[in-house]
């Protein structure tokens, strides 16, 4: 997402799933002058994919609004909104319901938030409101879409707009379609002829033509399985040519529900066998009526068998339908178990299979737990539901049966005790070059039944006279298990002038040369590591790289390493070695060698030194506490957002401010859970109102995601980060800004991409 606007970006469920979430909200907190009945009434309703993600945070819609249906889906409880250009704001009810009065004719933005699953979000909603101040609005929202629709009065007709995913965007008067957008351009048909007389482009891009409308369009399969999902398209041409996608702003048809179904956005559900008629309407058009057949499962062809710990798709796309790996084999007590093509276990390992069937209308599907599974002899092992269970030593072959249909035989060995088929030896010192990777650099050609393995080919490497490194290896098994045999393994080298390997399995370089070293073990030796060693080396490059989190508190700490690349084509660790230096010592400075503590507020640059040669600059925040002197300390403007590990607030001196004057902010991270994998700390302050940003007041427009860690550890709050900052309440061309209500945005890139937000009053 960017990092820069109002919708809400990165994705939930750690797959980089966006969800786009306009929403409306409701009642309570809007009341026009006088207390006037509410006259704009709407609901906020959520399809099922949305709705499984935070049941507890829905509640129960009526089971139709304002003429839309709303018995699929789930209402959006308690969302705050907020009407920025009417400064009026509220919550949606429990039935997602909400009411506004008091707003203007024409066109208003809903703002929106609301936290589910531990996304926030915030969101933009378009709405109109007719001539006499009433307007019925509802909002559908699915993953990455939203569709809105407003009812109102207009001149003493009957209009609609509905704006739905992508910018497409339609205003229906009478019937009559009297503005079409599709997100680039906007055509109006302004003396209501039925002839676009007017077209804006809305977009960068685009070129804006007047052009009249064609015909609407359909595009769906002629044939769908019982219980699948499909999207249907509706395109609506247009007499120059273009075309635009409409199917989230027109009216689906089907004749028979209970055979097949589309909700708003234009996803096709097939629910049982039979036809149905489809049509896409849109003011007075109508695509030409198509029939859809739904089926059952067509003939089946063949059955194909797969080791569910190698499977590669067949014709599955990984959604909802595809098969998923079964249980795995056990680690041993000594070694590490790996996925495997082989098919080779011990007495009392696992192997799940997977039976993916292919049928006539090109469809697959995971068979497995439909199929009757077979294995010849039977002595050797179990099946059940696709998983093998070793019992005796020998030889045999699966088999996937369903009615006439059976797959090839797959076949599987049992064994006693596992057979060593390959030795990997390594060095892991740091900046030490590692092997390479199998199959390249002169290894041999990977097939399919090989193993990921570290280090199946040799590898070559440098040493400075004088060096010890130390060696390990590791053995591959044909049943997929991994062994640590550093001990264990004969170690020689072909040069002992040069390079001798002596106790504790340790590499030393007595003399400048050439040797290679092997390691061998019940008749298998692994291939070799060419080690040079050299006299001298010249210090090439040198960088550093700091643990933990790029903000430090004042007097605390934190570890940097440095590592240097030489000539001969080797690095090392030199932290004890170089000069370590800061750009301001008053806010961090060295204690010692790559022990940096932070002195005072402020950014600071970090580096090393070392032979003449400087390394990379790396920027760290150091951050002290501060206080803010509160206008009402029992009524702290003050936003807030949490997840699972941490608790972001945003806050002001005050609520309201004055011209001239300064809003004093302060931006606070706690780490409830530690530890937490924590923010970036290059966090944004924004000042907006409603979508359009007036003053950028902190923008370091950088960050990297983190990966939570378990929840366990401390339960009390820690301190991770503060900020304090200031708007002078100008905008970013230096004016100081009009009356009104204004939002303040913070934003830092966690993994969710959250978004803590308030609002001050300018008077």
């Amino acid at each position: 997402m960017g990092k820069h606007g109002l919708s809400l970006g990165k994705g939930l469920l750690g797959l980089g799933t966006a969800i786009l979430a306009a929403a409306c909200g409701g009642g309570g907190g809007g009341s026009g002058p006088g207390g006037s009945p509410a006259s704009v009434a709407g609901i906020v309703v959520v399809h099922a994919d949305v709705a499984r993600r935070d049941p507890t945070a829905l509640g129960t819609a009526p089971a139709e609004f304002g003429g839309e249906p709303t018995s699929a889906t789930a209402a959006l409880a308690h969302a705050d909104w907020m009407v920025a250009d009417a400064m009026l704001a509220g919550t949606t009810a429990d039935d997602g319901t909400f009411a506004i009065d008091g707003l203007s004719p024409g066109r208003h933005v809903l703002d929106v938030t609301r936290t589910l699953g531990g996304d926030l979000v915030d969101a933009s909603l378009p709405f109109a409101v007719g001539d006499d101040g009433a307007a019925t609005v509802v909002a559908e929202l699915a993953w990455g879409m939203s569709r809105v629709r407003s009812s109102y009065l207009r001149d003493g007709t009957d209009a609609d707009q509905i704006v739905g995913p992508s910018g497409a965007s339609v205003v229906i008067e009478g019937g009559r379609i009297v503005e079409l957008g599709d997100g680039v351009r906007l055509l109006r048909d302004t003396d209501r002829d039925g002839r676009f007389d007017a077209c804006e482009v809305v977009a960068e891009v685009g070129t804006c033509v007047v052009a009249q409308i064609g015909a609407l369009l359909t595009q769906l399969p002629e044939t769908v399985r019982v219980g699948a999902d499909a999207y249907v398209q509706a395109v609506l041409t247009l007499d120059d040519g273009s075309a635009l996608d409409v199917s989230g702003v027109v009216a689906w048809r089907s004749s028979d529900e209970s055979v097949a179904s589309i909700d708003a956005f234009g996803r096709l559900t097939a629910r049982a066998a039979g036809d149905a008629e489809i049509q896409a309407r849109l003011g007075d058009l109508g695509s030409l009526v198509t029939t859809l057949h739904v089926v059952e499962r067509g003939a089946l062809l063949r059955i194909q068998v797969q080791n569910a710990s190698c499977y590669y798709p067949i014709g599955v796309d990984g959604g909802a339908g595809a098969p998923r790996p079964g249980p795995l084999p056990p680690p041993t007590d000594e070694g590490v178990w790996a996925p495997t093509c082989r098919q080779v276990i011990e007495i009392g390992g696992q192997i799940a299979f997977i039976a993916i069937g292919e049928y006539a209308d090109g469809d697959f599907q995971d068979l497995s737990a439909e199929v009757t599974w077979s294995v010849d002899p039977a002595g050797i092992g179990d099946l059940a539901g696709g998983t093998f269970t070793g019992r005796a030593a020998g030889s045999g072959t699966i088999t996937a049966r369903l009615g006439e249909v059976a797959s090839e035989p797959t076949d599987v060995r049992v064994v006693t005790e596992p057979t060593l088929v390959a030795i990997a030896i390594y060095t892991n010192d740091g900046g030490v070059l590692q092997p390479p990777v199998p199959g390249s650099e002169g290894g041999a050609a990977r097939t399919q039944d090989d193993v990921p393995c570290v280090g199946c080919s040799g590898f070559a490497l440098t040493v400075l006279l004088g060096d010890t490194l130390p060696l390990a290896a590791n053995g591959e098994y044909d049943t997929g298990a991994f062994r640590d045999l550093t001990d264990r393994v004969t170690w020689r080298s072909s040069n002992g002038a040069v390079v001798q390997v002596g106790t504790g399995s340790k590499l030393r370089a007595v003399a400048a040369g050439e040797a290679d070293v092997t390691a061998s073990l019940d008749g298998l030796t692994s291939e070799p590591a060419h080690v040079t060693v050299v006299a001298s080396a010249t210090l090439q490059s040198l960088w550093i790289w700091q643990s933990g989190d790029r903000v430090v508190a004042k007097n605390d700490q934190r570890f940097f390493t440095a590592n240097g690349s030489y000539d001969i084509g080797f690095g090392r660790d030199v932290t004890k070695d170089a000069t370590w230096r800061t750009s301001d010592a008053s806010i961090a400075r060295f204690d010692a060698p790559g022990v940096l503590t932070g002195a005072g507020a402020g950014t600071v640059e970090v580096w090393a030194e070392l032979d003449g040669i400087a390394s990379d600059r790396v920027a760290l925040e150091v951050f002290e506490t501060s206080e803010l002197d509160y206008c009402d300390p029992a009524n702290v403007n003050r936003g807030t957002w949490t997840d699972g590990f941490n608790r972001v607030l945003l806050e002001t001196d005050c609520a309201t401010y004055t011209q001239p004057g300064v809003a004093a902010l302060r931006f606070t991270v706690t780490e409830s859970t530690s530890p937490g994998g924590i923010f970036d700390p290059c966090l944004d302050l924004y000042v907006f109102q409603g979508d359009r940003k007036v003053r950028t007041i902190r923008e370091e427009g950088c960050g990297e995601a983190f990966t939570p860690a378990p929840a366990d550890g401390g339960s009390d709050d820690v301190l991770k980060y503060q900020v304090r900052a200031f708007w002078d309440l100008k905008d970013d061309a230096g004016a100081p800004v009009a009356p009104g209500a204004y939002q303040i945005h913070g934003r830092f890139y966690l993994y969710y991409d959250p978004v803590v937000s308030l609002t001050v009053t300018i008077e």
